[in-house]
C-alpha cells in the first residue's frame, strides 16, 4: 500500500544509536577489582603510603572493610547509571517509533486525499472534454444546415468578405463556443466521516504490516528451530544409504570374485571339450577309413562270388543240356 502511493518509509532516528557499554566493576573477595570493558586487569585496593612501593622494603597495606563497602557503592552507582541508560535508550526507542507510526499515518492520509483529488480532477476534465466534443458537434451541424440553407454566388460571397471580414470569419466559428461554460474542478467536500474513515483505514493498513512482519519473523525463527531436526534426520538417512550402499558394494565384489571363479571354469571346461572333440574326430575319421576299406573289400568279394554264380549258372546250364539229351536217346 505504501510504495503503491509512492509513501516514504522513515527510518529510526535511533537505529544507528547502540546501546552505550556497560562499565561495571565487580570486586573478589580478596579486594581485587575487576574493569569488564577491555582487558580484566586487577589492581590492588591499598591506602596511604601503604599502597607505593619503593623498593624491595615497601609493603601494601592491608585493605579496610570501609574501603570495601566504598567500591561497592561505587560499582551499585555505576550499575544504577548504566541500567538508567539502558531504560533511556529503551523510551528513545519507544518515542521514535510513535513518532515515525505517526509520520506514516500522515503520509497516508496525504496520500489517500491527493488520491481522491486526482479522480475528481481527471472526472472534471473528462466532462469538459465531452462538453467540448458535444458543442463542436452542434457547432458543425449549425454550420452545415446554415450552408444548406443559404445559398449565395461567388461575387456576393466576395462582397460580403471585403465588407465584413471580422463578422465572416466569426460566422464559421462555432457560435455555442461562447455559451459553454468550462466546468471548475470539482472540489473535494469534506464529509464528517472522511477524516476518521481515512484514519481507519491507515491504521488497519499499519496492522496488517505489523502482522505481516510478525509473521515473516515467527515463521523465520521457526524454520531456524526446525533446521537441526532437519539436519539431523537427513543425517540418519545418509548414514543408512552409506551403509546399504557399503553391503551393495561387499555382494557386487562377491559376485565378481564368483563370476571370475565361473569363468576360469568355462575356459578350462572349454579346452577339455575342445580335447575332447578333437580325439573323438581322430577316432572317427579312422573308423571310417577301416569301414571304406571293408567295404571296399566287401565290394571286390560280391563281384567275385557274382561271377563264380554266373559261371556255375552256365555250368549247370550246360549239364542240363547234356542230360536232356542222353534221356532222349534211352528212349
Amino acid at each position: 500500500m505504501a510504495r503503491s502511493f509512492g509513501i516514504a518509509v522513515h527510518e529510526s532516528r535511533f537505529s544507528v544509536i547502540a546501546p552505550p557499554d556497560v562499565d561495571t566493576s565487580d570486586e573478589d573477595d580478596e579486594g581485587w577489582v575487576t574493569r569488564s570493558r577491555g582487558k580484566k586487569d586487577k589492581k590492588p585496593l591499598t591506602l596511604g603510603a601503604g599502597s607505593r612501593t619503593n623498593g624491595a622494603s615497601s609493603k601494601p597495606a592491608i585493605v579496610s572493610k570501609t574501603s570495601v563497602k566504598n567500591a561497592k557503592r561505587r560499582a551499585k552507582k555505576k550499575n544504577q547509571q548504566t541500567t538508567m541508560e539502558s531504560s533511556s535508550f529503551e523510551s528513545w526507542a519507544e518515542k521514535d517509533e510513535a513518532i515515525t507510526d505517526k509520520a506514516f499515518e500522515e503520509d497516508m492520509k496525504e496520500a489517500l486525499l491527493r488520491s481522491l483529488m486526482d479522480a475528481k480532477r481527471e472526472e472534471a476534465e473528462k466532462l469538459k472534454e465531452e462538453e467540448f466534443i458535444n458543442s463542436s458537434v452542434t457547432g458543425q451541424e449549425q454550420q452545415s444546415a446554415s450552408k444548406k440553407g443559404v445559398k449565395m454566388s461567388l461575387h456576393e460571397f466576395l462582397q460580403s468578405d471585403a465588407a465584413s471580414p471580422g463578422a465572416a470569419a466569426g460566422s464559421f466559428l462555432p457560435q455555442d463556443n461562447k455559451t459553454v461554460s468550462e466546468p471548475q474542478l470539482a472540489q473535494v467536500k469534506t464529509d464528517s466521516h472522511f477524516f476518521s474513515n481515512i484514519e481507519s483505514e491507515v491504521k488497519s493498513e499499519l496492522m496488517k504490516e505489523k502482522k505481516r512482519i510478525d509473521h515473516v519473523s515467527n515463521t523465520g525463527s521457526k524454520k531456524q528451530a526446525g533446521e537441526p531436526v532437519r539436519v539431523a534426520q537427513l543425517l540418519n538417512k545418509l548414514e543408512q544409504k552409506e551403509a546399504t550402499i557399503r553391503e551393495q558394494t561387499l555382494e557386487l565384489e562377491k559376485v565378481q570374485d564368483e563370476m571370475k571363479e565361473v569363468k576360469f571354469r568355462n575356459q578350462v571346461l572349454c579346452k577339455i571339450l575342445s580335447k575332447g572333440e578333437f580325439s573323438t574326430k581322430q577316432e572317427l575319421l579312422e573308423q571310417i577309413e577301416e569301414l571304406t576299406a571293408d567295404k571296399t573289400e566287401l565290394s571286390q568279394e560280391i563281384e567275385r562270388l557274382v561271377s563264380e554264380l554266373e559261371q556255375e549258372r552256365s555250368k549247370n546250364k550246360s549239364l542240363q543240356i547234356v542230360i536232356n539229351k542222353l534221356q532222349q536217346s534211352k528212349h
